[in-house]
């Protein structure tokens, strides 16, 4: 299985980044990854801006892809759930699932429609810079959950 992420913008904050890398690193010992960011529409908060930016992230998501979009409204799942989410994706034959992140104006309905699971991270907000690194180390955690190492206690 192959995990894609597409999301808005570029992580400028270097402290962010690195951290970003340093869970992509661990990530690839286990699955391979890929990172697909898109141009942010300014900052603009409309429908407008969301119309926009879906549409280049929809450009970026792998055809076959299971796409699970990241949403205040999805399904929260504790670390082991979405372990166990994963092992069914991997159990079904899943060859890439594509984890995709809306900018701040959010995700625009056509790609929430288009998403075959919607998942909630929190219910807190979270700027998008420390949200990449949460969905990065949970799907750190999920993998070391999968191969019975002692990281998720």
């Amino acid at each position: 299985m192959k995990l894609v992420l597409v999301w808005v913008g570029r992580t400028h904050d270097s402290r962010w980044r690195a951290l970003q890398q340093d869970y992509l690193a661990r990530l690839a010992k286990f699955v391979p990854v890929e990172i697909a960011a898109v141009k942010e529409s300014g900052g603009d908060d409309s429908a407008a801006a969301r119309r926009r930016e879906g549409l280049l992230l929809e450009k970026k998501i792998p055809n076959s892809s299971t796409v699970v979009a990241l949403d205040e409204q999805g399904n929260e799942l504790s670390s082991r759930s979405f372990a166990r989410f994963l092992e069914g994706l991997q159990g079904r034959g899943t060859r890439t699932v594509t984890f995709v992140m809306g900018g701040p104006a959010g995700l625009p309905d056509t790609l929430r429609q288009r998403a075959d699971h919607l998942l909630a991270l929190s219910q807190m907000t979270w700027g998008h810079e420390a949200v990449r690194v949460l969905l990065l180390e949970q799907l750190y955690r999920a993998f070391t959950i999968l191969r019975g190492y002692p990281y998720h206690k």
